[in-house]
């Protein structure tokens, strides 16, 4: 009788390890998506003139709304020439470096959908802008007519104060497209 008792919880052990290692191994599909956009405001706009729409209707009702950010061609003498253009979402709104910003720690990356209208090279997005923040990490895209999605890798980065949670720098004229911008927690 005894024998037969422990083969029983030996059954339900096993049973429990199988649950526990499948468990594990759909992490990735347990993870959940914070958007950009509760965490951070589009609030600062550095170098040349910038035009955003954050709720753009795109041609792909997928993508719609989008945000659409336009780099137009200067007009000199009237306008003073960069070269680049780059906004910022900031947490809080205002703030330059100096106030504190959000704990991300635990993110595991940054996923972004995005596209132009013509090819567009050196497109740079990036968590962290400000030297203060506890990390900045750029990727460097080239976008197309194509939405394509690209992945900031956060896992094991310092994230405890990250005052720019999202920027995208151009650095030629032209229009790109942005849509679901989330951390992956």
């Amino acid at each position: 009788m005894e024998k037969r008792s422990h083969s029983k919880w030996r059954y339900l052990a096993v049973i429990l390890g199988i649950i526990v290692v499948e468990s594990l191994s759909a992490g990735s599909a347990l993870a959940s998506l914070v958007s950009m956009n509760d965490l951070f405001s589009p609030t600062l706009i550095l170098g040349d003139k910038l035009n955003i729409d954050p709720a753009y209707k795109d041609r792909n009702e997928t993508y719609s709304p989008c945000i659409k950010i336009e780099y137009p061609k200067a007009t000199p003498p009237a306008e003073k020439i960069e070269g680049y253009a780059t906004v910022i979402w900031r947490y809080p709104i205002d703030n330059l470096g100096k106030l504190n910003g959000r704990n991300l720690n635990g993110a595991i990356r940054l996923n972004i959908w995005a596209r132009s209208d013509n090819t567009m090279k050196n497109v740079t997005f990036s968590v962290g802008a400000f030297r203060e923040d506890s990390d900045i990490i750029p990727i460097t895209a080239t976008l197309n007519e194509n939405w394509r999605r690209f992945e900031i890798p956060l896992f094991g980065r310092n994230l405890s104060n990250i005052k720019a949670g999202f920027a995208c720098k151009l650095t030629e004229n032209g229009v790109i497209y942005l849509n679901g911008v989330s951390y992956e927690i």
